[in-house]
């Protein structure tokens, strides 16, 4: 099992954004967010092709541990084609396979979309090389993130916890709200934004995680919270109560300057984005 992040800012990505096959079978979930999965067909440059669609083979060796330095050496196969034959949105509840003999590349995004987070089951591995396709035909290897400590790595392991504990708390909040709905229940018109939200991709940037950046600055000041109803600020201090408070201060100061940066957004100009969200049963976004 791996957990997998693409942040808002297109970090961690690795190699995903340009075409290439894996060393195995995997399934992957959706936690948090979605990306456009583009599957490819390969050919060689003797065939018809579009130009935009050459591209340099390389052999890749097996990655390495996190704890080494060592990069991931590459050979140079040959010239080939890769063309684009479907585009598909793999978004937050979905379960995805990906064949080994299916070439595939992620569009992330992550300006609409947010942080996206799978979580992975891998398959054995059925060769010890794996392929990938890149524009640049002088690449001889691939450096590697590297942990450099036992404290660097359970920092981001808290990291990881603590955005999971966000996303539970994301899942809770709206079925607290949508119950409280359902029973004609008073609601805030800060909990009705809430619940009409919710279905945005990057809700929990654009929306929650916001709304959270106040509610701890009117903790630390003694403000009542004037967002939420009494029965929701009850229901968000037993759940903030579990959560590690640095890293939780650490996820709402970064994705602060994400929104001072405009990295965030609810337009989006890409078609296959905005037809495929638009698609879903909860539309979402409307193609500008």
């Amino acid at each position: 099992m791996r957990l997998h992040t693409f942040s808002v800012k297109d970090r961690g990505l690795g190699g995903e954004d340009s075409p290439h096959y894996h060393r195995w079978t995997l399934a992957s979930q959706v936690l948090s967010g979605g990306y456009l999965n583009v599957n490819y067909e390969e050919g060689s440059l003797d065939q018809p092709h579009a130009k935009d669609h050459e591209y340099s083979k390389y052999e890749l060796s097996a990655s390495k541990n996190q704890s080494s330095k060592d990069s991931r050496h590459t050979a140079f196969i040959s010239k080939a084609t890769m063309t684009p034959v479907s585009k598909e949105l793999y978004a937050e509840g979905g379960t995805n396979h990906f064949p080994i003999n299916l070439a595939h590349s992620v569009e992330t995004h992550a300006s609409v979309m947010g942080t996206t987070t799978t979580l992975a089951h891998t398959a054995k591995s059925v060769t010890d090389k794996s392929y990938a396709f890149e524009k640049n035909d002088e690449i001889k290897e691939i450096p590697q993130i590297k942990i450099e400590s036992k404290a660097e790595f359970e920092n981001i392991l808290q990291s990881q916890i603590t955005f999971l504990q966000i996303l539970d708390l994301k899942s809770e909040l709206n079925t607290q709200l949508t119950e409280a709905r359902r029973l004609n229940l008073p609601l805030t018109p800060r909990e009705e934004n809430h619940l009409n939200d919710y279905h945005e991709p990057n809700y929990v940037e654009t929306s929650l995680l916001p709304a959270l950046a106040m509610y701890q600055l009117e903790s630390i000041n003694g403000i009542i919270h004037s967002e939420f109803s009494e029965q929701t600020v009850k229901f968000i201090d037993a759940k903030l109560s579990e959560v590690d408070y640095d890293s939780l201060d650490a996820l709402i100061s970064n994705n602060q300057l994400d929104l001072f940066d405009k990295l965030l957004s609810v337009e989006i100009v890409d078609t296959d984005l905005a037809r495929q969200l638009n698609d879903r049963p909860n539309p979402i976004i409307t193609l500008t």
